[in-house]
């Protein structure tokens, strides 16, 4: 006879439950279509979808979306005649807000160094004609595009004059949802007095009016990264600062740029820096208003040797940091994930990311959304783009009297919930799959799980866009 399992839980005031991450296998993205830094982005219903850069040369940028447990196969959103520029350490962008998505990228010389914005209106299954954003003459290049949850959109890339003189970073707005873009205004040289460092990509970041530019800049070769602030759609950046106390002094371009994320009142920001000897992947609170900066703390080490490309995402405590480091003894570089619950910022937990060390995986990246993680990362073994997931269970909130319960577990043909009412209530794969989502209005609802097969599911119960619980339960058959 199944037993059932009565899982309840009792919310009180300041209380905090204990949560664990639940990861999901290793998912082939794509193979036999480069792997160039792949950068991911949610589509409606917390739908991955994935651009890289093919290669070098003539080959192209690619996007690829997961459906129905598999990726579709990459279709090409460069087109013929353009030559995107992409590398290790640069490449192309994506942001997505519902079913919309942005693509951004720039061209090689012999393209004439501008940068690209394609759209799509379908989660990604198709895209626009390629439009040129480039507002300055001369050379532009290193792009980065951001979105907030209204679909505002914008773009930095960084601006030379001929002959790669006067390096700057600009940014431009759209207000049509990339069928046009405004004239990008300068950002960084009023604020630092100096020049950008000429080969580190910049990040722009959006939260409603509010946005963040993240560049390194280069005074006389100190390598010190930089936040500029908006606070009125990227109109004007009148506040901007040295986030960085390291104070790296390198008379080279280490190309290697910054993230950030606006996580509750608070704008986190990581980067590396090599100037304790060793690359080191680090992490700052930035007060928006005046641009100053906490202490710096170091991503942890599994042998404090060369760390790079960190990348960051989460919201309310739950934290986590992405990031590549060299491990002696291995075929090369590993990708670790960092992470908390509890909104510190050293996060001292860490995790492997990539499941086989059997070459060098690198360059991750991270988004999270309704208590999932979802990684990316170039797979140095099968020379392809490798997908998972991590999805937060046991999560408690700050609420008086509220009691949720979801039971059975293990199920069969009906999952119950008591204490959801006005919520939506999810079932989600191993892979962050959205299968089930609905609205509730009554305390007590059931999920029909009948034609779900055998294994691990996730509950979620969201209200007023906040998490209240993520519960593994197993279906069984």
């Amino acid at each position: 006879m199944k037993s059932s399992l009565t899982f309840v839980v009792l919310f009180l005031t300041s209380f905090a439950f204990s949560q664990e991450l639940f990861w999901s296998a290793e998912t082939e993205v794509a193979s036999g279509y480069g792997n160039l830094r792949p950068r991911i982005a949610l589509t409606s219903n917390n739908v991955p979808i994935i651009v890289w850069g093919g290669g070098t040369g003539a080959q192209p940028v690619y996007v690829s979306r997961l459906n129905g447990g598999a990726f579709s196969t990459p279709i090409a959103v460069s087109p013929s005649g353009i030559n995107p520029y992409t590398a290790n350490w640069t490449g192309p962008d994506i942001a997505a807000k519902g079913d919309s998505v942005w693509v951004i990228y720039d061209a090689e010389l012999n393209s004439g160094f501008d940068v690209y914005n394609v759209t799509s209106t379908d989660a990604g299954v198709s895209f626009s004609d390629t439009v040129n954003i480039s507002g300055y003459s001369g050379l532009n290049r290193f792009a980065s595009i951001g979105s907030n949850v209204n679909g505002d959109i914008a773009a930095s890339y960084m601006a030379h004059d001929a002959n790669w003189t006067n390096p700057r970073y600009v940014v431009s707005n759209s207000a049509d949802a990339g069928t046009t873009w405004q004239t990008p205004i300068n950002a960084s040289e009023a604020l630092s007095g100096a020049e950008v460092c000429d080969c580190c990509p910049s990040e722009i970041i959006l939260n409603g009016s509010n946005q963040a530019l993240l560049f390194r800049d280069n005074n006389a070769n100190l390598r010190d990264m930089w936040a500029s602030f908006s606070a009125d759609g990227g109109a004007t950046f009148p506040i901007g600062g040295d986030v960085d106390d390291a104070e790296w002094v390198l008379n080279a371009c280490p190309s290697s740029g910054a993230h950030g994320a606006f996580i509750n009142n608070s704008f986190y920001m990581v980067w590396m820096t090599g100037a304790s000897g060793a690359s080191k992947a680090m992490i700052t609170t930035v007060d928006k208003s005046n641009a100053i900066s906490t202490t710096n703390w170091g991503m942890p080490g599994v042998q404090q040797g060369s760390q790079n490309y960190p990348r960051i995402a989460g919201e309310g405590n739950t934290i986590g940091v992405v990031y590549q480091e060299y491990i002696s003894g291995s075929p090369g570089y590993e990708c670790y994930f960092a992470y908390t619950f509890d909104g510190d910022s050293k996060l001292d937990s860490i995790a492997l990311l990539n499941e086989q060390p059997l070459a060098s995986q690198t360059n991750p990246d991270v988004v999270f959304a309704d208590g999932v993680f979802h990684f990316v990362y170039q797979n140095g073994y099968t020379g392809g783009v490798t997908y998972r997931t991590a999805i937060v269970g046991s999560v408690g909130i700050n609420e008086v009297n509220k009691t949720i319960s979801i039971f059975p577990n293990p199920a069969v043909n009906e999952i119950t919930l008591d204490g959801v009412s006005n919520s939506r209530i999810q079932l989600l794969n191993q892979l962050g799959e959205v299968l089930l989502s609905k609205k509730v209005y009554n305390d007590k609802e059931s999920i029909d799980c009948s034609q779900f097969a055998t294994g691990t599911y996730f509950v979620q119960v969201i209200q007023n866009n906040q998490l209240l619980q993520s519960k593994k339960v197993v279906i069984i058959r």
